[in-house]
């Protein structure tokens, strides 16, 4: 996630927290709310409740670098909200899960890979 692409908005968070537009699953939740341009924004919430400021903190970078590997559709502003779990979750458990609330909302980009492998002819 590029730094452009950050909420920071106290006004727009409270926004996006008032929508109905909502999935989750184990560990996170998603909120989303079009934003109508031409960029998504992303932002991430993670409460005392998760852990200590160290383990809070892993948690935003290692979501952070999983959103420069999706490929989200422009226009939509999107908070996660980190759970709390007994145990960190890992990168991949957060890939996952990031990757699944994302495709269930709908805001993924489908690649077409029927292409990808032609036969030559």
């Amino acid at each position: 996630m590029r730094k452009q692409n950050r909420l920071k908005d106290s006004k727009r968070f409270a926004e996006i927290f008032d929508t109905r537009q909502v999935w989750a699953d184990s560990f996170l939740v998603l909120k989303v709310s079009p934003n109508y341009g031409e960029q998504s924004h992303y932002g991430l919430v993670a409460s005392r409740k998760v852990g200590n400021a160290v383990v809070r903190n892993t948690l935003k970078r290692r979501i952070r670098e999983i959103l420069k590997d999706l490929d989200v559709k422009p226009g939509w502003d999107i908070v996660f909200v980190l759970r709390k779990r007994r145990v960190m979750a890992s990168y991949y458990q957060l890939m996952s899960s990031a990757s699944r609330l994302l495709t269930r909302a709908g805001l993924t980009i489908a690649h077409d890979r029927s292409h990808s492998f032609e036969e030559p002819v």
